[in-house]
């Protein structure tokens, strides 16, 4: 193991060495002489004499300025000290002829409020500080109608005398507003003026706003906060004036929401069938009562909205001027008992039959109350000419065929006695569509409403009715057909080949189609049939105006008639219907030896009802080679 060097005897450094050596008084420091210095005299070398070099190093900077020159500085300040005096006196010249507009002081003085149809006492003040006076001025006043955005404006202008320097105009103006409680109207002063050696026209503005305090009129909808949906309900509509000016030629116009059906008003409507002429309004209230139903999804919320104002002299229908308007939304609530009906198979609220078919009704029931419903009647109204009312299977329920309705209640049904909440049931019933053609007319565009209203007594005693709280229409389909018939010896072609027919021999036949349509206008109407291997097209057909209409497709062998448009009563009663005829070349085969042929194969029509939009098809079988005569020979249609 290394041995550990004292402290005092480690090695050391030879700058701790210096250190020690200078501070070490021990130590004896000499004394060592400087090095000497250089001589401040330094003799620089040159190639300059001697009296050179002394002038150079003498030497002073001088300048003299040529007295010329500066005369012509001189000079040239002065000239444009001139030219610039010259300028500032000739704009100050012009500044006392130039006319701006910054130098017209112009302001309208008002009351920023005003009731509606008070007059309005505005004053415009114009002071002219220019030095030219403003030569045929005119003072236009315009402000809007009403505070619509596109309102229509008024314009007032006024022509005045010339305005001098420091001359003052001052131009009264009486002004009558009306409008909503809250509107603004802006009023704008435009000065329109000339100035002396100019034909443009310079302007000058100001405005003034003010604010509508009250309305000239009082209006309000009174009407229920919540009904049930298609709940029969009635609200009015009072209007009455609140100003000292008598208020003539106004309009009263109700907005009815989506799905509202107006049932009556009272007074009737004067025009476009929500709108109230009324020709001077006093502090008496005039009033509107409306009827009706509203059509909504249950928890929808629908707005009526009251609006009443000046009627515009161009169009009657318009409001030109709005006094006040006002608004109220009715909720749409579930009735206490809720129900759901099927009708034709179909919850829809429409569906469509043809006459006389059958129409099957299911009717849900569901108790919606968090208490229980006594006493309950669920009555099934109907009405409407296709509605046949010797033609109810009504079940158990009693049918009151006087009021043309069905009624479930607890002497027909116990379960009605006691609906306990959220208890359901339901009921089917019957009923059967008029034939829609009948010796004593043709029912036109036929329909069939029905109605299901609800009868309880609820947990609190009161006793309950919800109207219509279901609703369908059924609407009668046309009747469309095609008639067919064989001819040989009628018809406009001459036909010719053995009657009865024979084997391997052809015979001409006329193939005759009649289209009728029963009470709806239709559309698209089309008629297609196939004919057989042995049945060839003569291209004949008639009247002409039908060839258009009529094709013949070889390869298919389809015949397509385009019928196109039917009115309603077409071939019913002593209305003729529409005709084609056509005629065709029978060549019957051996294996049809005494059996009759098939002319054509089924028979299709289609077409779109115009009133209920239904695609209607009508299918008639093949026409055969019998022909109607029975007096023509071969009549029966044998093949021999």
């Amino acid at each position: 193991m290394d041995d550990i060097t004292p402290p005092n005897k480690q090695k050391r450094s030879r700058i701790e060495e210096l250190d020690n050596s200078l501070y070490d008084p021990t130590v004896d420091h000499e004394q060592k002489l400087r090095r000497p210095m250089h001589s401040p005299d330094i003799e620089l070398e040159h190639e300059f004499q001697d009296e050179e070099y002394e002038e150079l190093i003498n030497a002073r900077p001088k300048f003299k300025l040529p007295t010329s020159l500066f005369k012509k500085f001189f000079i040239a300040v002065s000239f444009f000290f001139v030219i610039a005096v010259g300028i500032a006196a000739v704009s100050l010249y012009e500044a006392d002829s130039i006319v701006s507009e910054d130098q017209i002081a112009m302001e309208i003085l008002a009351q920023p409020f005003v009731d509606g149809g008070e007059e309005l006492e505005l004053r415009v003040n114009i002071q002219n500080f220019n030095e030219q006076s403003l030569q045929l001025p005119d003072l236009v006043l315009s402000y809007p109608k009403d505070s619509t955005e596109d309102s229509e404006m008024v314009f007032m202008r006024r022509s005045l005398n010339d305005i001098p320097n420091e001359g003052r105009v001052t131009e009264i103006f009486d002004l009558s507003f009306f409008g909503q409680e809250g509107s603004t109207r802006t009023i704008n002063a435009e000065l329109e003026y000339r100035i002396e050696g100019s034909s443009s026209i310079f302007e000058k503005e100001a405005e003034h706003t003010v604010i509508i305090r009250s309305t000239p009129t009082q209006l309000a909808i009174t009407a229920p906060d919540s009904i049930i949906q298609n709940q029969e309900f009635e609200f009015a509509v009072d209007v009455s004036s609140n100003s000292n000016k008598q208020i003539r030629n106004t309009t009263l116009a109700i907005d009815y929401p989506e799905g509202f059906n107006v049932i009556e008003t009272t007074p009737e409507p004067d025009f476009a069938g929500n709108r109230w002429y009324i020709d001077s309004l006093t502090d008496q209230v005039e009033q509107i009562t409306v009827r009706g139903t509203l059509n909504a999804l249950k928890g929808q919320a629908r707005t009526f909205r009251a609006i009443y104002g000046q009627q515009s002299a161009l169009n009657k229908n318009q409001i030109e001027t709005v006094f006040n308007a006002t608004r109220h939304t009715v909720e749409i609530e579930k009735p206490f008992i809720e129900t759901r009906m099927q009708v034709n198979r179909t919850y829809d609220l429409t569906s469509a039959v043809r006459g006389g078919g059958d129409i099957p009704i299911d009717i849900e029931y569901m108790n919606t109350l968090p208490g229980s419903v006594t006493n309950a009647q669920i009555i099934v109204r109907f009405d409407g000419e296709l509605f046949d009312p010797n033609a109810v299977r009504s079940g158990q329920a009693f049918y009151n065929s006087a009021d043309q309705e069905i009624i479930f209640d607890s002497s027909t049904h116990e379960r009605l006695s006691v609906i306990r909440p959220g208890e359901s049931g339901e009921f089917t019933i019957e009923i059967q569509a008029r034939d829609l053609v009948s010796a004593e007319a043709i029912l036109d565009n036929p329909l069939l409403t029905i109605d299901v209203d609800i009868i309880g007594t609820l947990p609190s005693g009161d006793v309950e009715t919800a109207t219509s709280v279901s609703s369908h229409t059924v609407l009668g389909n046309s009747d469309i057909s095609i008639i067919p018939k064989t001819l040989h010896q009628e018809g406009p072609f001459d036909n010719t080949g053995p009657m009865p027919p024979v084997a391997n021999q052809t015979t001409d036949y006329t193939l005759l189609f009649q289209a009728t349509n029963s009470s709806n206008d239709i559309t698209d109407a089309r008629m297609i049939t196939t004919l057989p291997r042995y049945v060839e097209w003569s291209d004949g057909i008639s009247p002409s105006g039908e060839s258009r209409n009529v094709e013949y497709n070889p390869a298919t062998r389809e015949i397509i008639w385009e019928i196109g448009e039917l009115s309603s009563g077409i071939g019913v009663g002593t209305t003729p219907p529409r005709q084609l005829y056509v005629q065709v070349a029978v060549t019957p085969s051996t294996d049809q030896i005494g059996k009759t042929l098939a002319l054509t194969t089924d028979i299709i029509m289609t077409a779109e009802d115009a009133f209920t939009e239904s695609e209607l098809r009508f299918k008639k079988s093949p026409l055969r080679n019998r022909i109607d005569n029975n007096n023509e020979v071969g009549a029966k249609g044998l093949v021999r």
